[in-house]
């Protein structure tokens, strides 16, 4: 089993109450791997969260969706070798 270590921060001005991260693996460019899901209750402005993602799959890609209280939803996706998390 591969553990992937994601951090993401909050570069809004705003601090984000309740939200929730769904993280899965792109396999084979096509494929998303089994999701998990993580929350906080709150994500203050300019503060790094790190998630661990395990996977058993052989994966190219990370994708990261993040949803607050508000709705607001943004999309991640990014290549392993890519220093962008």
């Amino acid at each position: 089993m591969e553990k992937y270590s994601i951090r993401i921060k909050n570069i809004s001005k705003d601090s984000l109450k309740g939200v929730s991260v769904k993280t899965s693996g792109l396999q084979e460019g096509l494929f998303e791997t089994e999701p998990t899901l993580t929350g906080f209750s709150s994500w203050e402005s300019s503060e790094e969260k790190e998630i661990v993602y395990n996977s058993k799959q052989n994966i190219s890609a990370l994708i990261c969706i993040l949803e607050d209280n508000s709705q607001r939803v943004i999309r991640i996706q990014t290549p392993l070798a890519s220093n962008f998390f």
